[in-house]
């Protein structure tokens, strides 16, 4: 009988070792086929960021097709107050010359152009080169906004246009007119105003955006101009007006005459914010040529290029008032956007987007705006979207 046991305990021995053979033999192969398996998945993550599947049929990073596809997040109260912070200067420094960090935006007078050297004959036959090619290969019907018009910076040619002559709202890009007003008026931009009580009257009643000025705060026109521009602020707005021309409606009256010596043909200004009002519209022809006349002072295009821009601390901000661009984090959110913003302005109606770009691409300057891209989203990437058709598709 033990010997028999001891036989069926062979047995037992041996059916273990034939399974733990079995085991043994099987784990290398289980172990080669996590190895493709883990390979393979590290390829499919590889070729997922290469080629930002994330943001279909576009090369540089932004979608082309639809805004749904795209959408921006708005960056909220800390995130501005974050980066801004760089450029709050400590209080000692009272000059409140705020520096301005940001990453693909240069002044315009270190733009390098193509053109330099060039005769004004040659930089028109070049235009008209650009202008051709244009007319030739672009499909507007990529674009969502209702017009558009692309200027060449040195020479002022329009390049290419779509209904460019329809009046539509101009929204904040009306701010575009009541900064050069200001630049006009204002040789030295560190002069110092008090804030009214009547610069932030009825604002928030009217949804308006606002720059943060708070009445009895004293600021410069520099901190004005850059919460005009950058965070298009109402408030500044209001403040430039009174302080230039004694009140709104003596303004108004300033920035339809100045419309006129710009000929600016079909365009009537109310108002020096751009909100909804009857009787402001203009066109994307005649904001082409205020944005390209705005463009020609330089002060104007290191202001309106900027990302962002803080104030010094004081009784109203210990901390220091820091303002974000509306227009130029959207398009720094995408790190592989290669074309140059120099300058930019962007506007909404509660129904539409609209938004103005001075920008660089193969060493030549661009003027383009976009009117009337419908939207009940003010954070969708609706305008973006045909500006950066444009900028890619159009230009090259």
């Amino acid at each position: 009988m033990r010997k028999l046991d001891s036989g069926k305990d062979d047995r037992r021995q041996a059916t273990r070792g034939r399974a733990l053979g079995e085991k043994s033999r099987t784990s290398p192969l289980l172990v080669i086929l996590a190895c493709i398996a883990l390979i393979l998945l590290a390829a499919v993550i590889f070729l997922l960021l290469r080629n930002k599947v994330f943001f279909p049929n576009n090369e540089q990073g932004l979608v082309r097709e639809g805004e749904s596809n795209f959408h921006f997040s708005p960056p909220s109260e800390e995130e501005i107050l974050t980066e801004a912070s760089a450029s709050v200067l400590p209080s000692a420094e009272s000059e409140n010359t705020a520096t301005t960090s940001t990453k693909a935006v240069t002044s315009v007078s270190s733009a390098r152009s193509s053109t330099e050297g060039l005769s004004a004959q040659e930089k028109q036959a070049q235009a008209e080169l650009i202008q051709a090619h244009i007319k030739e290969n672009f499909d507007p019907s990529q674009l969502i906004s209702q017009s558009y018009c692309l200027m060449d910076f040195e020479t002022g040619l329009v390049l290419a246009e779509g209904k460019a002559d329809q009046s539509l709202p101009p929204a904040s890009l009306t701010k575009v007119l009541t900064a050069l007003l200001a630049l006009d008026h204002y040789a030295d931009l560190n002069q110092e105003v008090i804030i009214q009580e009547e610069d932030i009257a009825g604002l928030a009643e009217a949804d308006a955006s606002t720059a943060g000025f708070q009445a009895g705060q004293s600021v410069t026109i520099e901190d004005l101009l850059n919460g005009l521009l950058l965070p298009s602020g109402a408030d500044a707005a209001h403040a430039l007006a009174r302080e230039i021309s004694g009140s709104q409606e003596a303004f108004v009256q300033a920035m339809n005459a100045k419309a006129q010596d710009l000929g600016l043909k079909h365009s009537h200004f109310t108002n020096p914010t751009g909100l909804p009002e009857e009787g402001l519209y203009s066109t994307a022809h005649d904001m082409a040529k205020l944005f390209w006349s705005a463009s020609q002072d330089e002060r104007f295009v290191k202001i309106a290029g900027s990302n962002n821009y803080g104030m010094a601390p004081d009784d109203f901000y210990p901390e220091g008032l820091g303002m974000l661009s509306t227009f130029i984090w959207k398009f720094n959110s995408d790190p592989d956007f290669a074309t140059r913003i120099l300058a930019g302005k962007s506007g909404y109606t509660g129904k539409e987007q609209c938004q103005a770009s001075l920008f660089e691409k193969n060493g030549r300057r661009y003027v383009l705006i976009t009117l009337g891209a419908l939207t009940d989203d003010p954070n969708s990437a609706t305008a973006v979207h045909d500006q950066v058709v444009v900028m890619n598709d159009l230009v090259k």
